[in-house]
């Protein structure tokens, strides 16, 4: 499976809804960034903090950003020296 590379960025928010933020990204060869999806809530009626919704938003288009660092750390976690060194740790723990 593959996803579309980052950078991603926030867009908004829509004009029509102010709880609801647009995620593009940054490597569209236009330059106004391929639209990816649009967070917030599907009904108009739906009470959501704009704060709260900015924040999902950041956390959505942080995606990228966020998978980089998880690869990183399952690379290192497979390094045998990681585990070994915490098996130190764990048996030091132990007594």
């Amino acid at each position: 499976m593959t996803h579309t590379l980052g950078p991603w960025r926030i867009a908004g928010p829509c004009p029509t809804n102010a709880v609801s933020f647009n995620i593009r990204a940054d490597n569209h060869s236009e330059g106004s960034g391929a639209l990816l999806f649009t967070t917030g809530p599907m009904f108009h009626d739906y009470d959501i903090d704009p704060k709260e919704a900015e924040a999902n938003a950041r956390l959505a288009a942080a995606a990228p950003e966020l998978l980089t660092a998880l690869q990183a750390i399952v690379d290192r976690a497979a390094d045998p020296r990681i585990h070994l060194l915490l098996s130190k740790l764990t048996q030091e723990s132990t007594r």
